[in-house]
């Protein structure tokens, strides 16, 4: 299950406990693909992002845009993420 925040970021329920990527490591997310980085500066503007979000969860977000928009996500749907 997801959760939209304010910009449009997509925040999982899967814990930075969980989580075991590294900086430029390649995920897939309903088969898109998408780099996780430590911070948003690591791209360009309108780049998608994974990364750990303030509150330790796994977020999938876009350089100053809207994830939720670019993935066609609502909150409370689901999310595939594939290695």
């Amino acid at each position: 299950m997801i959760y939209i925040d304010g910009f449009g970021n997509i925040v999982t329920n899967i814990s930075s406990d969980l989580v075991d990527f590294q900086s430029g490591d390649v995920i897939k997310i309903d088969n898109k693909q998408v780099v996780f980085q430590k911070s948003y500066g690591f791209c360009k503007e309108g780049e998608s992002l994974a990364l750990i979000g303030s509150h330790g969860y796994l977020e999938i977000a876009v350089n100053k845009g809207n994830a939720s928009v670019v993935f066609e996500k609502k909150q409370g749907e689901s999310i595939y993420i594939y290695i």
